[in-house]
């Protein structure tokens, strides 16, 4: 079990340290700062609800949401360092890559390549790359208007890859953006919430600010040649039946990583050990605040959640 939990957060330190190479696609105006939730159960069917913060750069051809974290390394605000140099930036370090993974979000690139969407999701051990032409939502606006933090919002629905959305959205901000693949309307979302009230997102910010907007790309092949990961490239309706057929076992609940057999993942580890020259022991110092294990009466048990997809087509 050990060995299990040290590989598991090799692997993160994988995702999160290498890939420096980066390609500016675009330059973004604003900084939409999104709250995100998710409505599900625990590993004891008990109602939770999971939460984390993410970040939508809004450019004239592309427009990018990523994990909060990911934008506070850009800015500087956070290193890789800190995981191991500092223990609080570094437990928040791992509990936002642990978000992000327990509620399945991935990075998503609209209007990259231009006509496309392209999404980046690590599903552990590996980087899942999917690039296809994008579905705009087919909006339809509403009548009704309210005031949130603020901004005059008018009402939109949406039926998008087999969910139905009720959004408010605003033109104050003078951009059109929104959270994860939700874009295309005359004004940014505020508030965007599916029809059964699993998933919402809701605008904490919004600034305007000049950043390139970075995509990392062929630089990931160095992860996977250092054989701690592997890049596979799925269309994003097989994504859909693979995440089904993976999350939606009656045993990911209970075991997050029963797909995987402990031996391998610590193969897989193995080379980012010793890459970054980390003994084992700068691992166990931090992997209790991971998201997979957490001590219970001295004993390790494992988080579980429900799996609640974003998209069922």
């Amino acid at each position: 079990m050990k060995r299990l939990i040290i590989s598991i957060v090799a692997l993160f330190v994988c995702m999160i340290t290498f890939g420096q190479n980066k390609e500016v696609i675009d330059n973004s105006s604003h900084t939409v700062i999104y709250e995100y939730k998710i409505n599900t159960l625990n590993e004891e069917g008990k109602p939770v609800t999971d939460v984390c913060e993410l970040v939508v750069q809004a450019g004239k051809k592309v427009t990018k949401c990523t994990p909060m974290i990911n934008y506070l390394k850009q800015k500087g605000l956070v290193t890789d360092g800190d995981l191991w140099g500092d223990h609080v930036k570094g437990t928040l370090f791992l509990r936002a890559y642990a978000d992000i993974t327990r509620m399945h979000l991935p990075i998503v690139f609209t209007s990259y390549p231009k006509g496309k969407v392209t999404t980046q999701e690590m599903i552990v051990p590996h980087l899942y790359i999917s690039t296809d032409k994008y579905r705009k939502p087919q909006w339809k606006l509403g009548n009704d208007t309210q005031t949130i933090d603020g901004h005059l919002c008018r009402s939109a629905t949406v039926a998008y890859a087999g969910k139905t959305w009720h959004v408010w959205y605003t033109k104050d901000a003078g951009i059109s953006a929104g959270p994860w693949k939700l874009q295309g309307l005359k004004g940014l979302i505020v508030s965007a919430t599916d029809e059964e009230g699993i998933h919402s997102f809701r605008m904490k910010e919004v600034r305007k600010e000049q950043l390139p907007i970075l995509y990392h790309g062929d630089e990931w092949e160095h992860h996977a040649s250092t054989k701690a990961m592997k890049i596979i490239r799925k269309t994003p309706e097989e994504m859909v039946a693979f995440r089904d057929s993976l999350f939606g076992n009656d045993k990911y609940i209970q075991y997050p990583l029963y797909y995987e057999d402990e031996e391998k993942l610590y193969k897989y580890a193995q080379p980012v050990l010793f890459a970054r020259d980390l003994p084992e022991e700068s691992f166990r110092q931090v992997c209790w605040n991971f998201y997979y294990v957490r001590l219970d009466g001295g004993k390790i048990r494992f988080f579980g959640r429900k799996y609640q997809p974003l998209e069922l087509k």
